[in-house]
């Protein structure tokens, strides 16, 4: 088990990344949920969370380890959100929010 304590100039790193991890608070309870989260409450959650991945590796004060893994996190949502090239999408979320919203 020794072999898993910190040293101690890798305390400051753990905080910083405990506190990215915190961005994904949210989004982590909403898809643990039992049912599937609607795509109106799940795409601007997504969208929330990678515009912070981006502050996050665009950050020169954090550790260019964590600037890396924001930004690969950044990439690889971009690369399942499609949504903007489909405006079905982006028609339902409008409308919908209208609806649900009166």
């Amino acid at each position: 088990m020794k072999s898993f304590h910190l040293t101690e100039h890798l305390w400051p790193l753990a905080t910083t990344l405990a506190t990215v991890f915190l961005l994904m608070d949210e989004p982590t309870k909403l898809f643990s949920q039992k049912d599937t989260p609607l795509v109106p409450g799940a795409a601007p959650m997504l969208s929330k969370l990678e515009m912070a991945l981006q502050n996050v590796s665009n950050d020169s004060s954090m550790a260019e380890v964590i600037q890396v893994a924001a930004r690969a996190s950044v990439l690889l949502s971009e690369k399942y959100t499609l949504l903007e090239e489909c405006n079905v999408y982006s028609i339902s979320i409008g409308v919908s929010q209208f609806i649900f919203n009166k």
